[in-house]
């Protein structure tokens, strides 16, 4: 087998790079309330395609064959057996003729894939789940950034956050590094899409956390540091001056909001809205003085900048993670029912003033 997708999207297909288990295909049923794939094979020689089946086994129990047309491409629709199981796709000759891929019939050097399938009653226990999770008056109150984003996903309009703006953007599944699985979006063959992306301006509760985080004022450090020498060696040129300012960027600082218990409450809210993300620009302008006994300090600093992120899940990751990815995978606009689960890229901007900050020269 050379690769297998959902049928109606070409584009969640494996082997999946991008995924810890790259042979596994993800899939939810359809309106027929079954899962619908196409496999791709790579028979030889020509004109034996039709002798060789591709079948779908839940365990040892066979649930559907099916075998390779002219284009060597076979399709297999199955109902699940279970909300949440996985299933294995298997190749073989069909020796006998029946029509059925039987166990001992296997091509034992084939490359065989994984498929886990959900069914609509899964999608919607896990969106009655998360819901319930996001959309209680603690959770907004204590992690409204974290909260309106989920709910967002799960397009429940009451955010206790409400965005500035929104706007789209386009996007490419296959090259988008930090989108696990191609769903939660209508892709083109080529993987070209376009997402929305939501915005919070810099004076929002999202811009001033993430403009307050330890995480940014670690860049900030690092930042100064790198550019520390700069500083030094223009006091050391420049004897008499008293003060300078300088100015520096640096892009596409990625940033992971690692705070995993609830407390504080603002770095928890940044690590379940963001986790990793990625700081796009941030400028650091600072006034640095010298003191009476020639001691180098920051007399002020100003940060600009701005924090964006895919907002998708990767179901290997377990948890409340594998849950959202249940919806993403599942999100089918076209299934009364499915309008959860739509990927989005999110963006946060801030700033900071800040009359002293502590840095050693």
């Amino acid at each position: 087998m050379v690769n297998a997708w959902e049928t109606d999207d070409v584009c969640n297909r494996v082997l999946n790079p991008k995924q810890t288990t790259s042979t596994r295909l993800f899939v939810a049923t359809e309106g027929s309330a079954q899962a619908e794939i196409t496999v791709k094979a790579s028979v030889q020689p020509a004109g034996v395609e039709d002798k060789v089946l591709c079948a779908v086994y839940d365990g040892s129990t066979h649930l559907v064959s099916d075998a390779f047309s002219s284009t060597f491409e076979a399709e297999l629709n199955f109902t699940p057996t279970g909300p949440a199981k996985n299933y294995l796709l298997k190749v073989g000759i069909d020796a006998n003729g029946n029509g059925t891929l039987e166990s001992s019939e296997f091509c034992t050097t084939a490359t065989n894939f994984d498929v886990t399938a959900f069914t609509s009653a899964h999608y919607d226990d896990e969106e009655d789940y998360l819901n319930d999770q996001a959309s209680s008056w603690l959770t907004g109150w204590a992690y409204p950034v974290g909260s309106s984003l989920l709910l967002h996903f799960l397009n429940d309009p009451s955010l206790p956050l409400a965005f500035d703006t929104t706007t789209t953007v386009g996007i490419n599944c296959f090259t988008q590094s930090n989108l696990t699985h191609n769903a939660g979006e209508t892709f083109a063959r080529s993987g070209a899409g376009t997402v929305e992306e939501v915005r919070w301006n810099a004076i929002s509760d999202a811009g001033e956390k993430v403009g307050n985080s330890d995480e940014v004022q670690t860049i900030i450090n690092a930042i100064l540091t790198a550019h520390s020498a700069e500083v030094t060696a223009y006091f050391a040129a420049n004897p008499t001056a008293t003060s300078c300012f300088a100015n520096w960027t640096s892009n596409n600082v990625p940033v992971n909001f690692a705070q995993t218990g609830y407390l504080p409450l603002a770095g928890y809210d940044l690590h379940i809205a963001f986790g990793h993300a990625t700081i796009p620009s941030i400028t650091v302008g600072v006034v640095v003085k010298k003191g009476l006994f020639g001691d180098l300090y920051i007399d002020s600093l100003v940060v600009t900048g701005s924090l964006t992120d895919l907002y998708d899940f990767n179901y290997e990751d377990g948890g409340l993670a594998a849950r959202a990815a249940v919806l993403q995978i599942g999100w089918d606009p076209d299934i009364t029912g499915r309008d959860a689960g739509n990927i989005f890229f999110d963006r946060v901007n801030f700033q900071g003033t800040f009359d002293e900050w502590d840095f050693d020269y």
